[in-house]
């Protein structure tokens, strides 16, 4: 049957419309997903080319957990980070000097340059008046948490958890009680930093009075947070943990401790295991030959990921949304530039040991509406904070934090320069800045 020209107009409206709006129902009728993202060192960067292919497919995710690397990727993305800048970021860091506190050795004191000639990274100790003292890890992570601050732009002010757009949970562990910490609030890069502290190598993050570090030796797989954080109907977990060593391969120290966290990382990944349901999506990328501490392979880490996800296209097609519904989604996450706050005064204050002036020499900003506090604080950590100790001047153990005062009520805005750890301030709107 031939339709009239105005009913087959009328018929073609319908057809439209009828079709827009089966598309957004369906779209708000998906179920809910949450991403898990494992740790395992360097190979989790295999994480970056998942969210490659998720994104691809167009698959948003209601809420994601991440422990250690995934923690690391997770909270990057998170905070408006995409894949394809993730993998550009990584590229860049230097992961080798990352892992070292000291400074460039053309810039140590002829004293330190013995120093550090005569004695290993980490092993050095002191008396104090609690007794003999030892450094808590062989890095205390300064450069680590410096390149956190980059990655989620952190240095232009402090970016809390819960006032992300994608819900993040970050998995830490007190080893000072063995508890499970999760963080749901609180500084972003703070809880990065606590779950990627590997014990032994990197100094715990004191937080709350707690001493927090690797989140895998507790939950390395946070299945469960996902289902609990978001009533995730669909979990997606990716699983990068390192397989334990042979029984031939353990015959030192080192490797015995290896072997002790990745037993208790494998006992944990395996109860976690046991949480999926059969709608869930198990992706483990194949990263033979890419150790925990192969940081320079994170490029094949990555396509390796990508490789692995795309051999569950077929399952992670069901999750996909409308080009139109996830651009709306990303578009909520997304963060291209974040403005830098306005500083009218810089204050040095609360140094017990070492003069402001000899952090005042080494800064070479200026005060104004236009004043970066991103090249304020990569100078500072970057360049003041290492002159200072290549001279000699490291007796102020310390950490340097910066706080930013906003309160609406003043005019003023001094960017304060402490040593310590950021803690709650009293006086209202006092806000941190990371370093």
């Amino acid at each position: 049957m031939i339709l009239p020209i105005r009913s087959r107009a009328a018929f073609l409206v319908f057809a439209l419309f009828f079709g827009l709006t089966a598309g957004v129902a369906a779209d708000e009728a998906r179920p809910r997903i949450g991403l898990v993202l494992g740790g395992g060192g360097a190979r989790g960067a295999a994480h970056i080319g998942v969210l490659e292919v998720l994104d691809q497919l167009r698959v948003p995710v209601d809420c994601v957990a991440g422990t250690s690397m995934g923690a690391l990727v997770a909270g990057a993305w998170a905070a408006g980070m995409s894949p394809a800048a993730m993998r550009e970021q990584l590229g860049r860091a230097d992961w080798g000097d990352m892992f070292v506190d000291n400074p460039e050795y053309a810039e140590m004191s002829y004293r330190n340059k013995l120093v550090s000639r005569r004695y290993l990274p980490g092993s050095e100790s002191g008396v104090s008046k609690n007794g003999v003292a030892y450094q808590a890890g062989v890095v205390s992570g300064q450069k680590i948490k410096l390149f956190f601050n980059q990655l989620v732009r952190a240095n232009q002010g402090e970016r809390d958890i819960e006032d992300l757009p994608l819900p993040l949970s970050i998995i830490a562990t007190d080893i000072g009680t063995g508890e499970r910490v999760v963080f749901r609030d609180g500084p972003l890069t703070t809880a990065m930093r606590a779950s990627m502290s590997v014990p032994g190598l990197l100094a715990p993050v004191d937080h709350h009075g707690r001493k927090l570090v690797d989140g895998g030796l507790v939950d390395n797989l946070p299945i469960n947070e996902v289902r609990e954080r978001c009533k995730a109907d669909v979990v997606i977990a990716v699983n990068v943990g390192s397989p334990l060593l042979k029984a031939d391969e353990v015959g030192s120290l080192l490797t015995v401790s290896a072997q002790m966290v990745g037993i208790l990382t494998e006992q944990n990944v395996n109860r976690s295991r046991a949480l999926l349901k059969s709608g869930d999506i198990y992706i483990q990328p194949g990263l033979d030959g890419i150790s925990a501490g192969d940081f320079s392979l994170y490029a094949e880490a990555a396509t390796r990921g990508h490789a692995a996800t795309e051999a569950v296209a077929g399952q992670l097609a069901r999750l996909s949304a409308s080009e139109k519904a996830y651009a709306a989604w990303w578009k909520g996450i997304e963060v291209t530039k974040r403005a830098s706050p306005r500083i009218d005064e810089i204050e040095i204050v609360g140094l017990d040991r070492v003069a402001s002036s000899a952090l005042e020499r080494h800064l070479s900003v200026h005060r104004g509406p236009n004043w970066s506090v991103l090249r304020a604080v990569l100078f500072l950590i970057g360049e003041a904070c290492c002159d200072v100790c290549a001279t000699g001047c490291y007796y102020e153990r310390r950490r340097l934090m910066g706080n930013k005062f906003c309160s609406p009520s003043r005019s003023q805005h001094p960017l304060r320069l402490l040593p310590g750890d950021v803690r709650e301030a009293s006086g209202a709107g006092l806000r941190p800045v990371s370093l």
